[in-house]
């Protein structure tokens, strides 16, 4: 992956909203599914993000930000679309897909993923993926979906709102000095 911080931000903004959607903790139940460690006990999700990939190109705007021309912001806007696969397992994943896919239809799923950048591209259909677990099936169930993350970035710089410049010349031996004030 070519730029693994604005991976992992993603993956975290996908992970978020699952925890969202379903109640689980994010820190403990809503895991990255190449994490390391063992399963987490009862109920849990795993994000794999299999693709992320930019659209269009990023686009550039400038705006003054304090009423006087000496800041500007510049900002940089770029859209993102992820490919994630989430699975939830153990007792309570049937429910817990169910609340997934029903989340970003909410309003407040919608206001959620605003604040968060992100959009709904495209969700799978839910698919029933239970395994025998010792002596019993497990509830498992994987959720493919596409999101749109909208990157931005702004940075203030200081603006030149006016300047002295002074010119030395020699002519034939005579040194002139000219200055000149340039204003906005």
């Amino acid at each position: 992956m070519a730029n693994l911080p604005l991976h992992a931000t993603i993956t975290a903004s996908v992970r978020a909203l699952v925890a969202e959607a379903t109640g689980l903790d994010f820190d403990t139940a809503v895991i990255p599914a190449d994490d390391n460690h063992p399963a987490p006990n009862g109920l849990y999700a795993t994000v794999l993000a299999s693709t992320i990939r930019m659209e269009g190109l990023d686009s550039e705007t400038v705006s003054d930000n304090s009423g006087d021309d000496t800041q500007s912001d510049i900002g940089i806007k770029g859209n993102r679309i992820g490919f994630f696969s989430i699975q939830f397992y153990r007792s309570g994943a049937n429910d817990a897909v169910m609340d997934m896919i029903q989340y970003p239809c909410s309003s407040v799923g919608q206001i959620f993923m605003a604040e968060n950048s992100l959009t709904l591209r495209r969700m799978g259909e839910a698919r029933d993926i239970k395994a025998v677990m010792g002596s019993k099936y497990e509830e498992r169930q994987q959720l493919d979906i596409e999101i749109g993350w909208i990157n931005t970035k702004t940075d203030t710089v200081n603006s030149l709102a006016s300047a002295e410049i002074t010119i030395n010349t020699t002519a034939d031996g005579v040194d002139y000095t000219d200055n000149l004030e340039v204003t906005e």
